[in-house]
């Protein structure tokens, strides 16, 4: 099961760890998903399920992981999801572009929810944390509205870029 052909794995994948390393697998469907790994060094074996979790299992497991070997760790801080009048969403809405970021963000209201959604990608519900600030953490994406310049500030895993409403 650790044999690996043209770069894919018969099973199991070798996930590093500092200088460690360990074998296991992922695997989602239907808004559960689940992480299994085994360090062979170590004797230690480690699973993690989540149904419907807007948390990285990937962010849980170096949580636990950094935790357990004596890595240095801060647990993670999450912000409360606050309910912005309807209102405020409408004036969000529409699609958002720059010559700096290679798609468009389609930004909409669906069910009272304000989503977006990524030139050829599949939309997702926005979570605010202020009245302008919004999150989608799966993917670690922080937007900030600027009504009053028709643009959004969009910033992911250390990068920021500057959208205009079209």
């Amino acid at each position: 099961m650790k044999t690996i052909e043209d770069h894919y794995g018969l099973g199991l994948f070798k996930f590093p760890f500092y200088e460690k390393y360990s074998f296991g697998h992922t695997g989602g469907i239907d808004g559960f998903s689940s992480v299994a790994s085994y360090f062979p060094e170590e004797h230690l074996a480690i699973s993690i399920n989540s149904n419907g979790s807007s948390i990285s299992l990937n962010d849980v497991m170096l949580g636990a992981l950094n935790i357990y070997f004596e890595k240095e760790y801060e647990l993670p801080v999450y912000k409360k999801a606050i309910q912005v009048e309807l209102a405020i969403l409408k004036q969000y809405e529409g699609t958002y572009e720059s010559e700096d970021f290679p798609l468009d963000i389609k930004i909409f209201i669906e069910d009272d929810v304000l989503k977006a959604q990524a030139t050829g990608q599949p939309s997702f519900p926005l979570t605010a944390t202020s009245n302008k600030n919004f999150e989608f953490t799966p993917v670690n994406l922080q937007i900030e509205f600027i009504p009053t310049a028709n643009a959004m500030q969009l910033t992911q895993r250390g990068k920021s870029f500057r959208l205009k409403k079209r």
